[in-house]
């Protein structure tokens, strides 16, 4: 059986065990990561060391490739028939000849059509991916980075079906170990986007899926499944590597409800159950999405409240609210769109998926949906049914964001409920939980929409959230339209635009910034290094705000009592360096409480605590203090961050440290401590260049 800690994390790094391809896969499709994981293992029958490498573009597999002789496209072709040895022997000899692909040689001597070609690699492809879910002992490892595209050609995917095709080749086995106690309580997952992925589940699957409930165990499912425990253990197999279900009870009487209808509107019964059921129950029918009505959908969505997002009339109830969702979490899923006319729409079904969710999670939560209507009311009149509504005409029911001069009856009071989100969002962005942050700072600009700052750092945490980098650029502009003398709003806009690979774009950003910012060297700066392809980081407006604050503080600090500080401090460095920590401990505290506007007297206080047995705890507090008075010190983040990481406060050390490493791209301490975590760095991405399409791949020599 496989160890706890194993079924429910998988790390970018480490052994390969019986979850880790297919949940490696899942995590970077659900993070949207750009990069190329790579496996090595040893053949047990021939002791050749094999690495395999597939590559990830925004959460999709684009490409693999392989080592072995008989992963190479030629002799794959040969083994499944589609050209003969005659025709293989002709066109290795001229690849040898003219450095060309294979490939593109055999369609040149007319073996093989354009067509056909690209079928054959993509299904040359699935074979080296589906080679990796059977059992190997060796490692893996995921970088994330841009991919070398003059190594690849580009494909497009489905992760789950993939999946489905590499865990059918187990054997009972490999089943086996890859289950939990057969005493586990199984659960659907909690997150729509794996249980709503593009998986073309069998008949068996889905009538297991439809037994997970929360309350049932593996074995009472496979019980109940009357497909044989074999067949029951396989399919468990299956959704457990899909990530659709989890272990887990569920316990409340509101998430059973939701788990039970989220899993029928994920599978659908076998015919004899959809006939028995559809008197009573006839089945809504599925929305046919169009490239079309995509863009209409994404173009609208900026001007619709959640209420029209989902469909919904404004007294709707919750089980109406479920439903809609459901539908169109369906319907604009991303990964249920993978054929090549929809291959530029993946950043609008991205934004699309993100805010149907967002509309479901307000309005089917009392409070949530009370505080909305209450901001939807003092902002707009009321709104007629979405069906009457018409989309030219904020008098329809259109969600317009009105400027506090619009409103100033209530401004103040906005104002100040903005003020008191602004500072809510700043702690949790401070600590790298950028999803909380987004919450926060999102009502903010909808209570105040003239601050810059709040759509500075709403901008900078979307940036960091998979899927919706086109909502952190709108709000990045915006930060510019209110304040373009910022120097930081043009330079993470720049840096968005290059770590999507848009350096034009991003040079652009920066070359106007020249007519609105004083500080100019630091702009040229930044232009310098987005145009070798790198990021650049600036002074933000927080960290502004936090010298400020320890000026002021410093001000109220009497000089006696700021020069006996000082004496305290050099007294207990005297200690520190000859590694006396218990006598430096008390000076440095001594000092601090002396002065307390000084941040190195907190670092080098915490620094002394970590190093005496049984104080380490005590660090904490003095390493945020030095944090929280100087947030330009790298060593400050870092101390707080790695504190965090050595006291298993994973999740905390690491929002920290890559909340710094935006702000101290270089930091050479930061990456290493984020690698040793467990997180993959990236190295500053240049731009990849311009894509020919898979066909010029397949033809580039």
């Amino acid at each position: 059986m496989v160890e706890a800690a194993d079924r429910n994390v998988v790390p970018l790094s480490g052994d390969i065990k019986p979850r880790s391809v297919p949940w490696l896969f899942q995590t970077l499709r659900v993070q949207s990561k750009t990069g190329t994981a790579s496996f090595e293992y040893i053949e047990g029958k021939t002791a050749l060391k094999i690495a395999k490498k597939v590559y990830f573009r925004n959460g999709d597999i684009a490409f693999a490739s392989s080592n072995l002789a008989a992963d190479r496209l030629g002799d794959y072709l040969l083994a499944a028939g589609k050209i003969t040895q005659a025709q293989f022997d002709a066109s290795t000899e001229i690849m040898l000849k003219t450095g060309k692909r294979q490939g593109a040689v055999l369609v040149e001597m007319g073996f093989i059509s354009p067509q056909a070609l690209v079928e054959s690699v993509k299904d040359h492809v699935k074979q080296i991916i589906v080679s990796l879910f059977p059992p190997h002992a060796g490692t893996y490892r995921f970088d994330e980075g841009p991919l070398p595209v003059q190594d690849i050609i580009p494909l497009q995917l489905s992760t789950g079906n993939l999946i489905l095709d590499g865990l059918a080749t187990l054997d009972w086995k490999d089943i086996r170990k890859s289950l939990p106690a057969p005493t586990t309580v199984v659960r659907p997952a909690t997150d729509p986007s794996a249980l709503f992925q593009d998986a073309n589940l069998s008949a068996d699957q889905k009538i297991v899926l439809s037994l997970v409930d929360g309350k049932r165990t593996i074995e009472e499912v496979a019980s109940l499944s009357g497909i044989g425990d074999f067949n029951a253990f396989k399919a468990l197999s299956v959704l457990f590597g899909l990530r659709m279900i989890e272990e887990g009870a569920i316990k409340s009487e509101e998430e059973m409800s939701f788990a039970r209808e989220a899993v029928q509107e994920a599978v659908r019964l076998s015919k004899a159950r959809d006939e028995k059921q559809a008197a009573a129950r006839p089945a809504e029918p599925e929305m046919q999405v169009t490239r079309e009505s995509i863009q209409q959908a994404f173009e609208t969505l900026a001007k619709q409240d959640h209420y029209q997002v989902l469909k919904v009339e404004r007294d709707a109830d919750v089980p109406a609210i479920k439903k809609a969702y459901f539908r169109l979490a369906k319907a604009y899923h991303p990964d249920r769109h993978f054929d090549s006319a929809m291959a530029d729409m993946k950043d609008r079904l991205d934004t699309l998926f993100d805010r149907i969710h967002k509309a479901y999670d307000t309005l089917s939560d009392d409070v949530k949906r009370a505080e909305y209507n209450l901001m939807l009311s003092r902002q707009q009149p009321a709104a007629p049914s979405p069906a009457a509504a018409s989309p030219a005409s904020p008098q329809s029911g259109e969600f317009v964001e009105q400027h506090a001069e619009e409103y100033q009856e209530n401004y103040k009071e906005k104002a100040e409920r903005a003020a008191v989100q602004f500072n809510n969002g700043m702690r949790d962005f401070q600590v790298g939980n950028y999803w909380a942050a987004v919450d926060s700072f999102t009502w903010a600009v909808r209570l105040d929409p003239i601050k810059a700052p709040y759509f500075f750092y709403l901008g900078l945490c979307l940036s960091n959230i998979p899927r919706r980098k086109h909502e952190a650029e709108e709000h990045l502009q915006k930060a510019i339209e209110l304040d373009a003398t910022k120097v930081e709003h043009h330079i993470e806009l720049s840096n968005l635009y290059l770590k999507s690979g848009i350096k034009a774009k991003s040079l652009a950003v920066l070359n106007a910034a020249l007519e609105h910012v004083a500080w100019k060297d630091k702009l040229e700066e930044a232009i310098a290094a987005a145009g070798e392809g790198k990021l650049t980081a600036v002074l933000s407006e927080k960290t502004a705000r936090a010298e400020e604050q320890r000026s002021a503080i410093r001000q109220k600090v009497a000089p006696a009592k700021a020069a006996e500080a000082e004496q305290q401090f050099a007294k207990g460095m005297q200690d520190y360096k000859v590694n006396n920590f218990g006598l430096a401990v008390d000076s440095f505290a001594a000092a601090a409480r002396t002065d307390p506007s000084k941040a190195e007297y907190f670092f080098y206080h915490g620094i002394c605590l970590l190093r005496i047995p049984r104080r380490q705890a005590e660090a904490e507090e003095p390493f945020r203090r030095a944090f929280e008075l100087d947030a330009s010190k790298m060593e400050y983040h870092y101390a707080l961050g790695n504190f965090y990481l050595r006291t298993g406060h994973k999740v905390k050390g690491i929002g920290i440290l890559n909340n710094a490493l935006l702000r101290f791209p270089d930091a050479q301490k930061i990456k290493d401590a984020l690698k040793a975590a467990g997180v993959a760095v990236a190295e500053q991405p240049a731009a990849e260049g311009k894509k020919s399409g898979i066909l010029g791949k397949i033809f580039k020599k």
